[in-house]
């Protein structure tokens, strides 16, 4: 069954329906069905949904469910417990709220393409999230999330945590592709932690998130002491065999990119993607990658990224110079875990604060020592920060390394680092994207890597490991952002373009 327009334009729908399971339209225990080119728009927190997606059966599968071409804003809840969204896919039967969710027999292929979902005040809307949803198990199974544009997505102040602000919110999944979405302008009115992020993923397996832009994750009103996250892109609690790759994550409150370890996660990966001017709340939690550990081993994979972070701009909560590392582990609860993971392959690019410090590795009193570190690229335009402690169980006040020699002597850490300018074409001005991702990360290409004589040439170029070899044997795919082919015996390039 299609639901469409007839003659012109979208069919809309003016929502006047007023109830906790309120919503333009719902999807209940129905197969092959494409929603297009529809306009739905809510009533003030009347509707919690746009659209809402559920099976309602335990034993018979739901199927077949297309969302095409819709333009969607203004669906909230008012109910300061409850949340809703543009889109709300349930893998529960009845309301879908996760504490009291009787697993449905679950939804397959299910696709979700160039719709528009947005609030309909500006960054200061009340909407939930663009997409999202609940469940306790992974029976929401083959989700393709495609060239969707979310902005405006404000959520409410002390919500539950993690379950507003948020742009797409991939949860209850086994079997995702989020590619080539745009999210911005998010979180708004967020100030609980946990939560907002731009593109994450929650209790799921096998989950790509490729070629999208995140930025402006962030709270209109800065915080001084409360509030978290307000990530691009996140890797949350019950994650597993799942990858960020060739995307592209600027200006947000929190972590460009954050792997956080809960319940059973990993191995995950994050390989080919740039973070210009993240961790903008400027108080070492939250840098370009964060790594943020509990109990668990969290095996995990960092290759191949530019992280660049012009610390000049950045002040902390209290107005001092910001501290926004390259990367950063932080420590769950008091607790000190111990990562297992690879970084490799990566540039970490750092203007210094006012101060003439650049942070480039940051510690909030993780045990790293099980973290291996490869052949990344440590720039500095100031004194370098390589390891510090801010709190947890370690607290001195002074960073612990503060050189890349004295690091390297101490823990036998990045034997091969190289501490030289990577001489990218022009980095820190990629900025908003207009025409796709491979124009604007153009900036944080090589000026010049054919030749070997040219001043100009990148000593990035053939320096890193190559990963698809022994003792890795990483399955790293085939080519790079721009489609450049991975060497399959030589060293890789160190940095997003990893192909010559």
């Amino acid at each position: 069954m299609t639901v469409g327009a007839y003659g012109l334009g979208k069919f809309t729908v003016n929502t006047n329906c007023a109830s906790r399971t309120s919503a333009a339209i719902r999807l209940i225990g129905v197969s092959g069905v494409i929603i297009k080119d529809c306009k739905l728009i809510g009533n003030n927190g009347g509707a919690p949904y746009g659209i809402f997606i559920e099976n309602s059966s335990t034993n018979i599968l739901m199927k077949n469910i297309t969302v095409l071409r819709c333009d969607i804003g203004g669906f909230y809840t008012n109910d300061p417990y409850g949340y809703g969204g543009e889109i709300f896919v349930s893998g529960c039967t009845g309301v879908g709220v996760e504490s009291r969710c009787i697993p449905s027999a679950g939804i397959n292929k299910l696709s979700v393409i160039q719709n528009v979902l947005h609030g309909l005040d500006g960054p200061g809307s009340p909407d939930d999230n663009g997409y999202t949803g609940a469940g306790t198990a992974k029976n929401i199974t083959n989700v393709i999330i495609r060239e969707n544009h979310v902005f405006d997505i404000g959520g409410k102040p002390k919500g539950y945590s993690g379950t507003l602000g948020n742009g797409i919110l991939v949860q209850a999944t086994d079997g995702a592709v989020v590619e080539r979405n745009v999210v911005h302008d998010l979180a708004g009115n967020v100030n609980t932690c946990g939560g907002a992020a731009g593109i994450w993923a929650y209790r799921a397996n096998n989950v790509k998130i490729k070629f999208n832009e995140a930025y402006n994750v962030r709270p209109l009103v800065r915080p001084t002491t409360i509030g978290c996250d307000w990530n691009g892109f996140d890797f949350d609690r019950d994650v597993t065999n799942s990858v960020m790759e060739f995307n592209y994550s600027h200006d947000n409150y929190g972590a460009g990119y954050l792997l956080f370890g809960g319940g059973i996660w990993g191995p995950n990966t994050v390989r080919f993607n740039v973070s210009e001017n993240d961790g903008q709340v400027g108080n070492g939690w939250f840098a370009g990658i964060t790594v943020s550990a509990s109990t668990e081993s969290m095996p995990f994979q960092i290759y191949n990224n530019t992280i660049y972070t012009n610390v000049s701009k950045i002040k902390d909560p209290l107005g001092k110079p910001g501290k926004t590392p390259g990367i950063t582990f932080t420590n769950g609860k008091g607790i000190r875990p111990s990562p297992n993971g690879l970084v490799a392959n990566n540039i970490f690019f750092s203007v210094a604060n006012t101060n003439g410090v650049s942070p480039l590795i940051g510690n909030q009193g993780t045990d790293v020592s099980s973290v291996k570190f490869l052949s990344n690229n440590y720039y500095s335009s100031g004194t370098p920060e390589i390891m510090w402690f801010l709190h947890g169980v370690d607290k001195p006040i002074k960073p612990i390394y503060t050189s890349i020699t004295s690091w390297q002597s101490a823990t036998g850490q990045d034997p091969r680092a190289i501490t030289v300018n990577p001489k990218l074409r022009m980095p820190g001005s990629a900025g908003i994207c207009k025409e796709g991702l491979a124009g604007c990360l153009s900036a944080y290409q090589f000026i010049n890597n054919t030749s070997t004589t040219d001043s100009e040439a990148s000593p990035m170029v053939g320096t890193g490991v190559n990963l698809r070899m022994s003792p890795y044997f990483f399955n790293t795919g085939l080519t790079d952002l721009w489609g450049n082919l991975l060497p399959k015996t030589s060293g890789f390039n160190i940095g997003v373009q990893a192909g010559p």
